[in-house]
């Protein structure tokens, strides 16, 4: 029911926008989604969480009332060209899609329990943003919350959380953003515009083959970007398309930190080519400039304004290197790590298998790269005319230039913000890349199938349509057959292993949020248990920081350099005195741990994974008791 809804929302607001500013409706579903997600937060900050999500079903309804009165004033041919067009069956294709493909999913991903999913969680627990909510369970408090937003209000809509939901409204926002690159499509060809639709599904999944599965945003924000990006150079804008790009670009900053390092690329890639060599007045273009920047302003100063009101500190150093270390590697002298680090990253960068995704065609980062450069270079050859040329020329050197800089600027961070182990192992490196490689190659590909069909005859039009389509389903086949046809065996084997890892009933029935806190023991845990056993027992808070018996002194690793916590049991018994905990859940213990901790159990013969322990303390003794 929940989908149905949300499919109607979105339709009846776009849809009436559509008609009203004559427009296509694949055209306005970004700013159905932008408009959608800024009212919820616009009412968040004020701590009026449930009161915007009602005002969104008000002007939903509104919209609704206003697409059937339109629809009855509009002759047959503003009906279809404005409404009924392939961008509509297009969305009407994927909201079957996510209905269908995503009954009985679960999170399996790591970050879906750290922050996203347990972020949706506990809006739906306190109705309200858990930033600003001392007794929520998020421990990334200074995330921005866009996407959450419209997945809750997806969850909302069902009358409870659901976690097919939350993943259901994430994809809904990526395509919504997506679609409007079928404005151009016509019914009277309608193979061209069904391979364009599944272009468009498949071209993500070149970036992120994970990004249908989790939570994670970094590819939804190379959707924005690519969207903001489309449209300025595409599209006709006057006062409507402005409006949804200034919201798009507020929206972007309101996804994720980096969103705001994203929207100041693309705003660079705009003034390159409407404001450099330009020889006609710059004011009309200042004031729009003026417009797209300060709605950035807006969206990131206004969730820094609530984070200072709450008194929430940042997790994360936001700085990416200092300079004396950078000075000390350039010498020769850094961390050994780091200097694995560079060759792991360049290896990656240039290896085409290492997602191990199943191709028929292996195309790496580097290859890529070098594809759309030279996609490029074939463009600005066939530019009509000098000005043309030139504004090319611009734009594809400064968008080149960009993804090199992004890409440094993400070596950097592995080199000197992440840990020793997630350095070299470069974790999550495809997903931080897709944020600027999704519309890096989606703004080459689109601008070639342009100059193509503006320098080819009449027979060969709709063939860079059908070979992009090939080249991009050839790079990543399995993970197309595995978010299509394979979905459900996907969703089976997800939901199988969180049946595995559920907590046990009498777990649950023992524990109560207002007075209760946990500590989760999970012995040899690279973070995974932890984080699930945290996710699972929310609203219940648990420790911050994880468990840990693994050795952590050895040639490569020391103990500052891990994020989990070891202790003796003496110093144990005083942080689950000092910290108010009441029970201990043991979810994965080995003989080391019962070795070392037996004597704080009362029974200590009892000591098993999957149990809780109530905690008790006798003149100044402290004992673990099983709860039966």
């Amino acid at each position: 029911m929940s989908s149905f809804l949300m499919t109607a929302i979105l339709f009846s607001f776009a849809g009436s926008t559509a008609l009203a500013w004559r427009r296509r409706l694949e055209e306005q579903l970004p700013l159905a989604v932008a408009g959608i997600v800024l009212t919820l937060y616009l009412f968040s900050l004020f701590d009026l969480f449930m009161v915007g999500a009602y005002v969104v079903l008000i002007f939903a309804g509104i919209s609704g009332v206003l697409l059937i009165y339109r629809s009855f004033k509009a002759n047959r041919q503003e009906i279809g060209q404005y409404l009924l067009t392939p961008g509509c069956a297009a969305f009407f294709l994927i909201a079957l899609w996510l209905w269908y493909s995503y009954r009985g999913y679960m999170y399996i991903e790591w970050d879906d329990f750290s922050h996203w999913g347990l972020a949706v969680k506990n809006m739906s627990i306190f109705a309200a943003l858990p930033s600003g909510v001392r007794e929520a369970t998020i421990t990334y408090t200074d995330y921005p919350p866009a996407s959450t937003l419209f997945s809750w209000l997806w969850t909302w809509l069902s009358g409870e959380f659901n976690e097919g939901d939350t993943q259901r409204a994430l994809n809904m926002m990526m395509f919504c953003f997506l679609l409007p690159m079928m404005r151009e499509q016509e019914w009277k060809k309608p193979g061209r515009a069904l391979a364009m639709t599944i272009l468009l599904f498949v071209l993500p999944l070149t970036v992120n083959p994970r990004c249908y599965r989790t939570l994670q945003v970094d590819t939804a924000l190379g959707c924005i970007a690519l969207y903001v990006l489309y449209s300025w150079f595409f599209c006709t804008r006057g006062k409507t398309g402005l409006l949804t790009l200034s919201l798009s670009l507020c929206m972007l900053t309101l996804v994720k930190e980096t969103g705001l390092l994203l929207a100041a690329m693309t705003l660079l890639i705009i003034i390159a080519h409407e404001w450099l060599g330009r020889k006609d007045s710059k004011r009309p273009f200042l004031k729009v400039l003026a417009l797209l920047t300060l709605s950035c302003g807006l969206g990131y100063g206004s969730w820094k304004g609530y984070l200072h009101v709450h008194h929430v500190q940042e997790v994360w150093s936001k700085g990416f290197f200092a300079l004396d270390e950078m000075v000390d590697l350039l010498l020769g002298h850094g961390p050994d790590y780091r200097y694995r680090t560079i060759a792991n990253f360049l290896e990656s960068l240039c290896r085409a298998d290492w997602w191990h995704t199943g191709h028929w065609v292996s195309v790496s980062h580097a290859m890529w790269i070098g594809l759309m450069a030279a996609g490029q270079c074939w463009i600005i050859d066939r530019c009509p005319d000098q000005q043309m040329k030139l504004r090319c020329r611009r734009v594809f050197i400064v968008l080149t230039a960009e993804v090199l800089v992004y890409i440094g600027l993400l070596l950097s961070l592995y080199l000197f913000q992440f840990r020793v182990d997630e350095a070299e192992n470069l974790i999550s490196m495809e997903r931080y890349l897709s944020s600027w490689m999704l519309p890096y190659i989606g703004i080459t590909l689109l601008a070639f199938e342009r100059a193509w069909r503006q320098n080819g005859g009449s027979c060969c039009q709709n063939a860079p349509v059908y070979l992009l389509l090939g080249l991009l389903m050839a790079v990543s086949p399995l993970m197309i057959a595995q978010n299509t046809v394979l979905a459900h065996r996907q969703n089976e084997v997800s939901y199988q292993t969180r049946m595995d890892e559920l907590l046990p009933e009498n777990v649950r029935a023992q524990l109560d949020s207002a007075s209760d806190r946990v500590y989760i023991v999970a012995s040899k845990d690279n973070g995974y248990q932890y984080y699930l056993g945290a996710y699972q027992f929310t609203p219940v808070p648990v420790q911050q920081g994880m468990w840990t018996t693994w050795p952590v002194r050895n040639k490569r690793m020391t103990r500052s350099e891990i994020s989990a916590i070891e202790y003796t049991p003496q110093e144990w018994a005083e942080v689950l005195l000092n910290g108010a905990f009441t029970y201990v859940y043991l979810d994965t213990i080995d003989n080391r741990f019962i070795r070392d901790y037996q004597p704080l159990f009362e029974n200590p013969r009892n000591i098993r994974s999957g149990r809780l322990y109530r905690i008790q303390q006798m003149d100044d003794i402290l004992k673990l008791i099983e709860v039966q």
